[in-house]
């Protein structure tokens, strides 16, 4: 009888020496010490030494301190992306305070809900935008803020908080993660997971709660590297190779969904680039195969890992042989002080057998804010490595292979029961992703009015000739038992994302007409068009955008005045309808916003050298009023306003006429109040 292999001890043998005890703020005092004239920041025009960094976050520190900031605090902060966002970020850390990067997309309710958990007495926000929390703002003054002479930031060491990552739970109420300096200096330094030095020029693009930010920002800061900030909502091809052309961009960070985008839309956007980044989700092996080949002499690192452990975990170099592993490409070796369990309870797994990825180490969070019982129920210590060790259990499915990598197989809470069998839904990806006209697949739960499981539905993004709905069914039935054959096979475009890179199974199940139809709004059938598309608009811009959408989207023509979110768009989408206007109109198309209640709105760049005129004529815009059951503006006070609209700035080719302006001006304010 074969012995089952254990896993070799070795392989969690990741010490690599780092300054445990230095805060964030320390490092980058040292690198300004060292290095003030170079580059920390580019911001549009604005080129941010480390010298002037350090010196203008020692003010604003002073003034928080002033402020009632306290050492200890955490201090949710509600500015856009920007050089501003960074000196607040390190004047808080030098106040002795954690700070929480909160999204001025939110709700009003859930801004209350996440400040609420997270005990704040301070927010930080811009002059002009405060909202209604009930709690005591602070804005960045609008000149330089110098710190008064003697000034020294508050001592703290490595365990001392740093920052919040807010997360939604499964109660619906948002999950506070606290964690320390340390756990993201260990993370950062040289010989880690990625190359990061002082040559080091990356986007800074992430959505701002999401730990892509932490990635981006202090990979850069940590080692006296530039970092240059994207003001659009997430990075797209054009900026990216605006970036390489202007900045000297060599590395980026892509969530999965990114990563394919780009690759799907334009690959050569990654001419010049030297490392590419990724995770977020399972990396898409169709998509990393063609950019290797593409670009052969590109790092591409797969991280994994979950805000509980600091960003990433585990990482791995791709190679184009990990395109043809079975389970996918893998997700790698712990990185530099992490160490990594697969158990099966509290049972160390034999390598090969999956179980439950438990994570120890420097990296790991210090817990949930205000959740103490969550908190013992998620870190527990174990019986491990010869002692006790505290963990974090990830909830994620995993299995060694026999060199020490770990392989990703799915999520442990995806597990659902089919007539009595237990069915994980990555097993029935990994399938239907074997069938040659499959590019990627999600396969989402369908569930009866008591939230039972009757089901499973196949969403697949086909292969450029491929169409997997004929007999998918019937060849999926060879593999796989009856119970786990999906229930429905379903064509999309693209797999739609959340913010944070995760393939949303909601959007999914409301393109199937069942769902949609409980929510009032049913899909047209494959191939119909919506009401007022039976003509293409007159407007040669709104002709394009509006076939580049119906593209994308995979419909055969959408309405040239229906919302982008209506027709089933996602974020992902419309990266992509920005890429592909990109490349039909010669100039950067740097935004298609896709917000609810909002149309598309195309914000065109400066024209590229040889590019000709986008418009040819003029047509009047049917100005549309306000949706009904909207109470009028003398009864809106001014967050309301703030929720319910969006500034825009418009920028034109021809002479503006000041008249006409201000005419349209007056009838947008009659129609919103009417």
């Amino acid at each position: 009888m074969r012995t089952a292999m254990r896993p070799d001890p070795a392989w969690n043998d990741t010490g690599l020496p780092y300054p445990a005890g230095q805060s964030l703020h320390g490092i980058v005092a040292g690198l300004a010490r060292d290095a003030p004239e170079r580059t920390a920041l580019v911001d549009g025009s604005d080129r941010m030494s480390y010298g002037r960094l350090d010196r203008l976050s020692d003010g604003y520190a002073h003034l928080m301190r002033q402020a009632g900031v306290s050492p200890g605090d955490v201090v949710p902060v509600l500015l856009p992306r920007g050089a501003e966002l960074v000196v607040v970020i390190l004047g808080l850390l030098k106040a002795g305070a954690a700070y929480a990067l909160l999204d001025e997309r939110w709700t009003p309710a859930r801004l209350r809900a996440v400040v609420a958990e997270l005990g704040a007495k301070l927010l930080v926000h811009r002059a002009d935008s405060g909202p209604d929390l009930a709690l005591p703002g602070w804005s960045p003054p609008e000149g330089p803020a110098e710190a008064p002479a003697g000034f020294a930031p508050v001592a703290v060491d490595g365990a001392h908080p740093c920052c919040v990552f807010v997360t939604s739970g499964t109660t619906g109420r948002p999950k506070a993660v606290l964690s320390p300096h340390r756990a993201t200096v260990r993370l950062f330094r040289p010989g880690s997971f990625a190359r990061f030095d002082a040559r080091t020029v990356m986007p800074l693009a992430a959505p701002l709660p999401w730990d892509g930010f932490t990635l981006e920002l202090w990979s850069v800061l940590l080692n006296g590297g530039t970092s240059v900030v994207v003001r659009d909502p997430y990075l797209t091809p054009e900026a990216l190779r605006r970036g390489v052309r202007e900045h000297g961009v060599d590395t980026v960070f892509l969530n999965s969904g990114l990563l394919a985008l780009f690759v799907d839309e334009d690959p050569d956007a990654f001419t010049g680039v030297v490392q590419v980044i990724t995770g977020g989700d399972r990396a898409s092996v169709p998509h990393v195969r063609e950019l290797l080949r593409r670009h052969p002499g590109l790092t591409i690192v797969n991280g994994y890992g979950p805000v509980e452990g600091t960003v990433v975990a585990t990482a791995h170099r791709v190679g184009p042989a990990d395109c043809d592993l079975p389970d996918g490409i893998p997700i790698g070796r712990p990185v530099p002080d992490t160490r990594v369990h697969v158990l099966d309870g509290d049972r160390p797994c034999a390598v090969g057998e999956p179980g439950e990825l438990c994570i120890a180490g420097d990296g790991l969070a210090i817990g949930y804010l205000g959740a103490r019982e969550l908190t013992e129920e998620r870190f527990p210590v174990l019986g491990l490595e010869g002692g006790r060790t505290r963990v974090y259990r990830t909830g994620d499915l995993v299995r060694w292979s026999g060199d020490g990598v770990l392989h990703y197989l799915g999520r442990m809470d995806r597990q659902v029961k089919i007539r009595g069998h237990r069915v994980e839904p990555a097993e029935v990806e990994r399938q239907v992703e074997r069938l040659p006209e499959v590019r990627r697949c999600a396969v989402v739960p369908l569930r009866d009015s008591s939230g039972g499981c009757r089901g499973l539905a196949a969403f697949c993004v086909p292969a450029a000739d491929g169409d997997p709905l004929p007999d998918a069914r019937e060849r999926l039935r060879r593999d796989l038992v009856h119970y786990q054959v999906p229930d429905v096979v379903v064509s999309v475009a693209e797999l739609p994302l959340t913010v944070r890179g995760k393939v949303d199974e909601s959007a999914l199940l409301a393109l199937l007409p069942d769902r949609a139809a409980e929510r009032g709004t049913p899909p047209p059938a494959a191939g119909a068009e919506p009401d007022g598309a039976d003509a293409e608009p007159a407007d040669p811009l709104a002709a394009l955008v509006a076939r580049t959408c119906a593209a994308v989207l995979g419909r055969d023509r959408v309405s040239a005045d229906a919302r982008f979110d209506d027709l089933g768009g996602s974020s992902l989408d419309a990266g992509r309808v920005c890429a592909r206007l990109t490349t039909e109109l010669r100039r950067p198309v740097v935004r298609v916003v896709q917000v609810a209640g909002e149309e598309v709105r195309l914000h065109r760049g400066q024209r590229h050298p040889g590019g000709g005129p986008v418009l040819a004529g003029r047509r009047r815009c049917p100005r549309r009023r306000a949706q009904p059951g909207r109470e009028g503006a003398g009864a809106l006070v001014p967050q309301q306003l703030r929720d319910r609209h969006r500034p825009a700035q418009l920028r034109g080719e021809a002479r503006a006429d000041p008249a006409g302006v201000q005419r349209g001006a007056a009838e947008v304010v009659e129609a919103g109040v009417g």
